[in-house]
């Protein structure tokens, strides 16, 4: 088995508190249309910086065995800088959110297109599902760099679908290296 895919077998379950928080914020962005993009900047100011932590984790305990863990944390350093940045100038955060959140999603999106190439080579079979959600953050990315000027309730649709297809695909993502894991175990 590549080492990419050993190293992600050990804390799967990081990538799962990720996935589930992804979709806690699309929730709230979907129950609060009405609230102003100032609302909005905050709470992801805040994701950003949870994010950046756990990817920095991530990184940081795989490190011996992830070949790429360098770009992992250095990623989580990056959304953790942003998350901060968000939180400290909130007109900055409303004016440039969404080429934040489109670039954000689309460096995610195409990092776990590389990660079902990855689970393709070891034999899962949720590979697909996982290159298919990655296709569709890289495409809800582009959606949102296209046309910054959305209405507010616009981008709240879209920046709420994008981050509930990130954390459906960080969750397919962690129960497919978790069987990964699991049927290692039983050999």
């Amino acid at each position: 088995m590549e080492k990419t895919i050993e190293s992600k077998l050990k804390y799967w379950y990081l990538l799962l508190i990720f996935g589930l928080i992804s979709i806690f914020l699309g929730y709230l962005v979907f129950v609060t249309p009405e609230k102003t993009f100032l609302v909005i900047a905050i709470f992801f100011s805040y994701g950003f910086m949870l994010s950046g932590i756990l990817e920095a984790i991530y990184a940081v305990l795989n490190k011996d065995n992830l070949a790429n863990w360098g770009w992992y944390f250095a990623l989580g350093i990056l959304t953790f800088i942003v998350g901060v940045q968000l939180t400290v100038h909130p007109n900055l955060s409303m004016m440039l959110l969404t080429f934040y959140i489109g670039f954000w999603l689309l460096f995610r999106s195409m990092m776990y297109i590389s990660s079902a190439i990855d689970l393709k080579k070891s034999g899962s079979g949720n590979w697909f599902l996982v290159l298919l959600l990655g296709a569709l953050g890289v495409l809800f990315s582009l959606l949102l760099l296209w046309n910054p000027v959305l209405t507010s309730i616009a981008v709240s649709v879209w920046i709420g679908c994008a981050l509930v297809s990130l954390g459906i695909l960080q969750i397919v993502l962690s129960f497919s290296l978790k069987g990964i894991k699991s049927s290692l175990k039983d050999n």
